[in-house]
C-alpha cells in the first residue's frame, strides 16, 4: 500500500476544530495527521486535548505530515510538529 503523502491527488483538508477532546489512546501515536504534500491540510485549529495512554505509565505523542493550523489551551500530546498558520 503506498503513502499518502506520494499521491499527486487528494482532499484538500481545511478549517477543521478540535475542541474540548479527552481520552486514551491505544497506540503510542495519539494524534496522527498525515496529509499529502501536493494537497497539505491547513487552518486546523486544536483547543484543548487531553488525550493519555491506554496502558498506565506509557507516553503518548503527536506526528504531523504537510499539516499547518494553530493551537489554544493544553494540548496533550503537544503538536509541536503542527506547522503554525
Amino acid at each position: 500500500m503506498s503513502s499518502c503523502t506520494s499521491q499527486p491527488k487528494g482532499v484538500h483538508i481545511s478549517g477543521i476544530s478540535y475542541r474540548d477532546l479527552t481520552g486514551t489512546s491505544a497506540t503510542p501515536v495519539a494524534i496522527n495527521l498525515k496529509c499529502s504534500n501536493t494537497v497539505s491540510c491547513d487552518g486546523l485549529t486544536f483547543d484543548t486535548i487531553q488525550i493519555s495512554s491506554a496502558s498506565k505509565g506509557q507516553k503518548v505523542t503527536a506526528t504531523c505530515n504537510h499539516a499547518s493550523g494553530k493551537t489554544d489551551g493544553t494540548i496533550d500530546p503537544p503538536l509541536s510538529c503542527l506547522s503554525r498558520a
